[in-house]
């Protein structure tokens, strides 16, 4: 077919149009594209000083939104707590008590409950799902940030699909776990009343507080044993609370299928139960006990404020309950210590105990008020934030019993915020995971405000380095959890399919 003059002239009036057109969209584009550069620049410089205020309202807007589902929660029956925003300050202007993270602490119903619609859209991913639908369940209230270490554990698998149970993640729990660069997806956060109702059966289930968990869901697990496609996880916290006891005869029936392995926060507590707490001689030797100490990497908005030879910070941690925290023997030689500043010139540093905890104040002796501060209600992240701002965690035990059948949150504690704990041999027994090169050793016949009086004649950089192998511990720890889960799972999925 031959193309005419005209045709011809008007192919190529058409094609001249069109060329023109291009030319200026791709001018337009080019433009917008220099603009949008330029703007960039110019943003990048300010982004540093509008970060502070970038995270206060991030902060705020989550607060914000707590407050309307509390409404909510409340017009449901549910308890709620609009004093619940984080505040510190001196003892005397103090509001009541309340809670903070401890691991083992009895729950707090008055704490503001992060419900599954407060989770970030961001959080719940269907892509790059896994073929192991795995379920992480706790019941309680409370642990959670045991609950954040499993997550981390468990969601750094690279095939599987997490769902979590839980009966009230509190002081900004799901913002923790939203920090996490998980290689598993969480596809969805339900509260416990759901187990079994919705979500799938999972292969792998987390019994967060194995204690409670299994008496609580009694027919859910009952139902899974039942048809033998599911191995459990039992996390223990208590382990005296487990010899002849419901729970130890809940779980029986799954020992004697082979599909539970226990899990201890630390060596100490699996020592204790290996010995004590499987009641059914036949069962003991069967029992398969792992350990996993409960710690998970945190990034702080802002960075740790910087160590001064002027003041020096130090912090106690857990419930101000006088029988598990020796607050009166913490006081009377902090008052002894700072009673010799006239014959020691190191002890001019100004000195400042914070107490993180909940629970009734116990009583602070006059002479130490410019010095002790309770800081209550404070969400996870500044929780842990206050303690990386310290040189010290003081344990501060009361009694025995967290050397050999309980784990205490305070070891955890400072390794998630990156501050040596204070030490003496039968703690680095104990919790073994600790290196020695990480702590504070407090030496026989030393007290733990003697090692608080060495800490005011060093330098700042002493202490900083010495918080600098808390962090590179930490992450170890991290990484090591990782791996066992990983050879955990690998094996619990081949004894599924014997």
């Amino acid at each position: 077919m031959s193309i005419t003059p005209s045709r011809r002239v008007s192919a190529v009036i058409f094609f001249s149009f069109l060329a023109s057109m291009i030319i200026f969209f791709h001018g337009t584009i080019y433009h917008e594209l220099y603009k949008h550069t330029h703007q960039l620049q110019t943003t990048e410089g300010h982004e540093h000083q509008h970060l502070v205020a970038t995270e206060e309202e991030r902060q705020k807007q989550l607060q914000d939104e707590f407050d309307r589902q509390m409404n909510i929660a409340h017009q449901h029956g549910r308890p709620s707590d609009p004093h619940s925003a984080p505040n510190a300050g001196p003892a005397s202007k103090r509001p009541p008590p309340g809670p903070s993270p401890q691991n083992g602490a009895d729950p707090d119903h008055s704490a503001p409950v992060e419900f599954p619609s407060h989770l970030p859209p961001t959080m719940v991913s269907h892509e790059h799902a896994g073929s192991i639908d795995i379920v992480i369940v706790e019941t309680t209230g409370f642990h959670d940030e045991v609950s954040a270490a499993l997550v981390h554990a468990f969601g750094s698998l690279s095939n599987a699909r997490l769902h979590l149970y839980l009966e009230r993640p509190r002081y900004g729990l799901l913002d923790v776990l939203k920090s996490f660069n998980l290689s598993s997806p969480i596809v969805a956060v339900n509260s416990t009343s759901e187990f079994g109702a919705r979500g799938p059966k999972p292969q792998i289930l987390v019994s967060t507080t194995c204690e409670v968990d299994p008496l609580r869901l009694d027919a859910q697990f009952k139902s899974l044993l039942e048809e033998r496609k599911t191995f459990l996880y039992c996390v223990v916290h208590h382990a005296d609370r487990w010899h002849g006891s419901e729970n130890d005869v809940a779980l029986q029936p799954w020992v004697r299928e082979g599909l539970v392995d226990f899990i201890a926060l630390s060596e100490h507590t699996a020592n204790y139960f290996r010995e004590h707490a499987v009641s059914e001689p036949t069962l003991r030797a069967s029992t398969v006990l792992k350990v996993l100490p409960p710690v998970f990497p945190l990034v702080f908005p802002h960075k740790a404020k910087a160590l001064s030879d002027s003041r020096l910070e130090i912090v106690v941690q857990g419930s101000y309950e006088t029988t598990r925290r020796d607050y009166q023997g913490v006081f009377s030689t902090l008052s002894d210590l700072l009673g010799q500043r006239d014959d020691n010139r190191h002890l001019d540093r100004n000195l400042t105990l914070h107490l993180v905890g909940h629970g009734e104040h116990p009583t602070i002796p006059e002479q130490l008020n410019e010095h002790v501060f309770f800081d209550e209600k404070l969400n996870y992240i500044p929780f842990y934030s206050l303690i990386s701002d310290s040189a010290a965690l003081l344990p501060a035990f009361a009694g025995s019993e967290y050397l050999d059948r309980q784990a205490s949150s305070s070891i955890a504690a400072s390794l998630i915020g990156g501050t040596p704990v204070v030490v003496d041999r039968a703690m680095l027994d104990a919790y073994s995971y600790l290196d020695e090169g990480a702590v504070w050793v407090r030496e026989e016949g030393e007290s733990e405000m003697d090692v608080v009086t060495k800490l005011l004649a060093s330098t700042p950089e002493l202490i900083e380095r010495q918080k600098h192998l808390v962090r590179i511990q930490c992450r170890q720890i991290v990484a090591k959890n990782i791996k066992s889960v990983s050879r955990w799972v690998e094996v619990a999925l081949r004894r599924l399919s014997v």
